[in-house]
């Protein structure tokens, strides 16, 4: 054993220490990536078990044994007096109505059997059908719509078919299943006033929450705040029985694609503008529903050149819609050949204003304006510019962004345009004084798709076409289909000719629902539980595990 010298040895522990330190960063990353390899390797080990035991069970799908959805709680579930949107959805299919809407908006009867018009076009005879009855099994009766009319005029403007029943002078029954339907005046005689929900007059108490319906379903059970269920109406008229209804009652919606994911949920309705995102995303099934929220531009007919329909016609011409929609509402509208809803009626049209600016040009030269200065913009023979004040409401951003993308487009063909961002206040006021040249605005209408408030009350422009107005008015009386269909044809020629106003597009919301889910018609933004009971529902369950032999 060679003898201690404490020199030497100091002199190599020192070369150690150093050693030690220059290369200390290297060994801790070197048994840092030691102590990663192994963790990975044993939670790939881990994970790897974990997905053998998932690819070793067999999973199958079973057809559902209720259809699942969920809502807000409301504040009430009164049929007559509630305008709670969920609450709406659920009475179309509750609850029967004398008429219904179909696919393209057009009336079609529903608790009716046969009708006829009187002449003067005030009265309307009305038979029902003699297998209409509410769930109780007790028949839809005459005595029935008369109770409906007069309590829903006792709710007065609190109720969402006030609007309806107000233009209804009375019912006279003459039996159980007929009755005459006496109109306040001709002008207020439309089937498609006839669409309000109908309650028992034998067994509805005023301010009931949940009456009896003669729809496909029925209120069964109440859990205020968790759930609640509905069951099919045995004595529905129609045949097939769908399943019962379960409906979770939640204080947040975003949680519902999750809750598709796992089942939990069948479908619901989304006005979100990222829910086709999110429905990818999820591997969901995602619908666009045409919504009845139109974006559309007004003109000011005070002023002498919006005054005049070619002026308005090239306006609109030179305006990119699909640009707008694709830059300013993320893609989620539709274009319309006309200011009503795209396919109303069922009438296809030749009269569409298209994306045209070399005929829009045209008529503008048409009138008389050039660039006389070539500086880019039209003048007056007087050599005065054109500008138009463009107004938009500032709080609502993709309104906001489509007002400017409009602009550069009109700038574009030498309009002059000059945007003004107001507040809502103060666009309102602009609105009412008049104070615009052109404007962009939004409005939601009724199913009824009656547009004459267009031309009466918001008629901030001074529109004063008579021929556009007495056409849309005898749009809203009692004809029959092929009668609506020939008065809206002329309807669209004439839009076509004087554009009153000029419709952007009609937003869109998304039916998102279970890949599994298929029904025999698609749902409507107004009635997204369209024939429900004839849903088809599927739901996956895992089985037992696999072995290999």
């Amino acid at each position: 054993m060679s003898p201690y010298r404490p020199g030497k040895n100091k002199k190599e522990l020192t070369k150690i220490a150093f050693f030690f330190r220059r290369y200390f960063i290297y060994l801790v990353v070197l048994i840092v990536l030691i102590v990663g390899i192994v963790a990975t390797t044993r939670i790939y080990e881990k994970t790897t078990e974990s997905q053998v035991s998932v690819q070793g069970t067999t999973s199958r799908l079973v057809a559902a044994d209720s259809y699942d959805l969920a809502m807000y709680e409301p504040e009430s579930f009164n049929v007559l007096s509630s305008s709670d949107e969920d609450v709406v959805y659920l009475n179309q299919i509750i609850y029967g109505s004398l008429f219904k809407l179909d696919e393209t908006l057009n009336v079609v009867p529903d608790l009716v059997d046969s009708y006829s018009i009187d002449p003067d076009r005030k009265n309307i005879r009305i038979t029902l059908r003699q297998d209409a009855c509410f769930s109780n099994g007790s028949p839809v009766t005459s005595y029935d719509i008369e109770k409906t009319i007069k309590w829903i005029k006792d709710v007065g403007n609190d109720s969402p078919y006030y609007q309806y029943v107000s233009k209804i002078d009375k019912v006279e029954p003459s039996g159980e299943k007929e009755f005459i339907l006496r109109f306040i005046s001709s002008d207020h005689s439309a089937l498609d006033n006839l669409v309000f929900p109908i309650v028992s007059s034998l067994s509805y108490k005023n301010g009931e929450r949940f009456a009896l319906g003669s729809g496909p379903y029925a209120y069964s059970t109440y859990d205020r705040g968790n759930e609640m269920t509905l069951v099919p109406n045995e004595y529905y008229y129609r045949d097939g029985t769908g399943l019962p209804i379960h409906i979770m009652l939640l204080n947040n919606k975003a949680i519902i694609p999750g809750m598709i994911t796992m089942d939990a949920v069948t479908a619901y309705l989304s006005k979100e503008q990222n829910a086709d995102s999110i429905a990818i995303d999820k591997s969901l099934k995602c619908i666009p529903l045409v919504s009845s929220e139109l974006e559309y531009v007004g003109f000011n007919c005070d002023n002498d050149l919006l005054s005049q329909p070619a002026m308005r016609k090239a306006v609109a011409m030179g305006i990119d819609r699909e640009k707008t929609i694709n830059d300013d509402y993320a893609g989620h509208a539709v274009i319309s050949d006309s200011l009503y809803y795209p396919g109303f009626l069922g009438l296809e049209s030749e009269y569409s204003i298209k994306y045209e600016p070399k005929t829009s040009s045209e008529l503008i030269s048409g009138l008389g304006l050039k660039d006389i200065d070539e500086d880019g913009i039209l003048e007056r023979e007087s050599g005065e510019d054109i500008t138009f004040k463009f107004i938009v409401n500032k709080k609502n951003n993709s309104r906001k962004d489509a007002a400017h993308t409009i602009a550069s487009d009109l700038i574009s063909l030498g309009i002059g345009v000059e945007v003004v961002e107001l507040n809502e206040k103060d666009f309102n006021a602009a609105l009412e004084s008049g104070d615009f040249d052109l404007y962009l605005a939004g409005i939601s209408i009724d199913k009824q798709f009656n547009l004459l408030n267009l031309y009466r009350e918001h008629n901030y422009g001074n529109y004063t076409g008579e021929r556009v107005i007495e056409l849309t008015q005898d749009l809203e009386r009692a004809y029959s289909n092929e009668e609506q269909k020939t008065v809206f044809g002329e309807l669209k020629s004439v839009l076509f000719d004087e554009v009153p106003y000029f419709g952007i597009c009609y937003k869109t919301y998304f039916f998102i629902s279970s890949n599994t889910l298929e029904f025999v018609e698609q749902p409507q933004y107004f009635n997204p539980y369209k024939k429900i009971e004839t849903w088809s529902w599927q739901k996956r369950i895992a089985g037992e595990k696999t072995t290999s032999a």
